[in-house]
């Protein structure tokens, strides 16, 4: 590996004050990274012969690889010859990568008008932006093109060297994109009650970078360009609202500052804080399950039919887009013309919300009790649908956002109770 000493990391920041309650914010910076576990760690422990990992690969696509109930064939051990130059096995799965591994890099900037309502009162707007530059990003060098008749004779290694293994190539050679217009209004706490609320319009893009393809479609070696498409993390909109009130009864309040006995008891002491949360949907993109038309090392994806209505029948769990706005590709030996993010999943919302009564029993004795809610409406936060295409049960929704994943997810409506003494 070659170690680079050129990084350079850049910080600026600007502000400048247009009138008494105006001010223009900018900003840049540069941050280098390590990537994810899988373009790091990944390849550097695992690679043969370290670890041989065994790949079986189809000789064509109509024939099983072996029968499931005799399960796969045992592997072929490393053989270390004295000359130092080592032959993988067949079926052993190798994992290049180049010798002068760039740092991958984010590029941040931003452009802020913020201005002052009131005292207590700010409204800011901002353009917030990023690039990713030198990104991980892998797929198979040794795969098959799309053609007629078996895929072995296609494997571009396999002519030369007579290797049919899957070569896993990573490179730091993709770049993605972020843009967005960002509104926050930020009351402080006073007269009572305090407010932070922001909405976010966004898009992402980028070529499908490794570690965040979640069901999306198959990446083909041959056409990178061809993946380039909405990120399967974006959510074009997001508004939140955090908030404080206090109930204005009681001591040091506009009313009952003197209040006593059970109105004391019932009314005084009363707070109400929460954030709520209101996303819209994650991008998802159609895939194809019956790969045969492509005929390949790797997977199909639908074409788009034009004019279609991807949404005929409204979005409902059963059929949450319209399977018929994709058909497999006519003829033979064609990757799809169906992009990615073409289409925008279920959205999201939560509130969070809890109520304290306060009980004060002597001036320094204070008995707090508190009902915390976690999506206090009990909101069912649907999944992605199934977007294989050619599927039976195509746009059907079965599980709820982030099951299993743990990535947006917003559990069922929970609720936990406090008790805080203070003296």
């Amino acid at each position: 590996m070659k170690v680079s000493h050129k990084n350079f990391s850049p910080r600026l920041g600007i502000a400048y004050k247009l009138t008494q309650k105006s001010v223009i914010r900018a900003g840049f910076g540069r941050t280098y990274f390590g990537g994810n576990y899988d373009s790091v760690f990944y390849y550097l422990t695992s690679s043969y012969p370290i670890i041989a990992q065994q790949t079986i690969q189809q000789n064509n696509i109509y024939q099983g690889l072996f029968p499931i109930e005799q399960g796969p064939p045992a592997g072929a051990p490393p053989e270390f010859p004295s000359s130092g130059h080592l032959k993988p096995p067949s079926g052993t799965l190798l994992k290049p990568r180049p010798f002068d591994w760039k740092t991958e890099q984010v590029d941040s900037w931003n452009l802020t008008l913020e201005h002052q309502l009131a005292p207590d009162l700010k409204l800011s707007v901002a353009y917030v932006g990023n690039g990713g530059r030198h990104l991980a990003w892998g797929s198979n060098i040794n795969a098959a093109p799309a053609g007629e008749g078996p895929l072995l004779p296609r494997r571009p290694y396999y002519q030369k060297f007579g290797q049919d293994n899957p070569f896993s190539y990573v490179c730091n050679c993709m770049s993605s994109n972020y843009n967005s217009l960002q509104f926050a209004v930020e009351k402080r706490f006073s007269n009572g009650y305090s407010l932070n609320s922001s909405y976010t319009w966004a898009k992402a893009l980028d070529r499908e970078l490794g570690g965040f393809g979640w069901s999306d479609q198959a990446i083909n070696p041959y056409d990178a360009n061809g993946s380039y498409g909405i990120s399967g993390y974006n959510r074009a909109s997001v508004w939140t609202l955090g908030h404080t009130w206090t109930l204005p009864y009681g001591k040091g309040t506009q009313h009952g500052t003197n209040a006593t006995g059970i109105k004391k008891v019932v009314l005084a002491g009363w707070n109400f804080n929460g954030i709520t949360t209101v996303e819209s949907g994650f991008a998802f993109s159609p895939i194809l399950g019956d790969a045969s038309t492509l005929n390949a090392d790797f997977g199909q994806r639908p074409d788009a039919v034009a004019d279609a209505d991807l949404y005929a029948g409204g979005h409902t769990r059963e059929r949450w887009f319209n399977p018929a706005a994709f058909v497999a590709p006519a003829a033979c030996c064609r990757w799809g013309n169906a992009g990615r993010g073409t289409m925008r999943g279920p959205g999201l919302s939560s509130a969070d919300w809890s109520f304290w009564k306060e009980f004060e029993v002597r001036e320094r004795f204070k008995v707090q009790f508190r009902w915390e809610n976690f999506n206090f409406f009990n909101r069912a936060n649907l999944g992605q649908p199934n977007n294989t295409t050619d599927s039976s049960t195509a746009g059907r929704i079965t599980s709820l956002a982030g099951a299993g994943s743990g990535f947006g997810y917003v559990p069922m409506r929970r609720m936990q109770f406090g008790l805080r003494l203070s003296w």
